[in-house]
């Protein structure tokens, strides 16, 4: 197997140039569409269900998130290693990144969706009643 792992989930990076891999649950490999490279198998908190990883090349980071128990985590790619958590945040769904690849915008079951800050892991804001956002390729976002 290419990958060493049997992957489940597929998510573009934020610049298109590497693609993200997951296991059902935990691994994940990354892999570089330019220079046709494999990252060592980097084990993260993400679990099954929604879309709940997401690749920053800007931040060579994977964001990882948990319905339950482990919450959000960004983990360095070259390391393998968590950078930073956030276990009062639960109940993810779903995580999209902004387009600059700094930010994450995370879509929580009956909750305000949260803007994360990747380089802190700090929340820099809350949207009540919304499930999801995307920036706009055309347009600066000023979230």
């Amino acid at each position: 197997m290419l990958l060493g792992i049997e992957p489940r989930c597929v998510v573009s990076s934020s610049s298109g140039q590497r693609v993200l891999f997951g296991a059902f649950e935990h691994e994940t490999v990354v892999y570089d569409l330019l220079h046709h490279i494999r990252s060592e198998t980097v084990h993260t908190t993400f679990d099954f269900g929604g879309k709940r990883i997401a690749l920053s090349d800007e931040l060579d980071g994977i964001l990882a998130a948990a319905y339950r128990r482990f919450g959000l985590a960004l983990y360095s790619v070259n390391e393998g290693i968590e950078v930073w958590r956030r276990k009062d945040i639960k109940n993810i769904q779903h995580v999209v990144l902004s387009n600059d690849g700094i930010r994450a915008y995370c879509g929580i079951q009956d909750s305000a969706l949260a803007i994360i800050d990747l380089q802190t892991g700090e929340t820099i804001r809350k949207i009540k009643a919304a499930r999801s956002l995307h920036d706009s390729p055309y347009e600066k976002s000023n979230s």
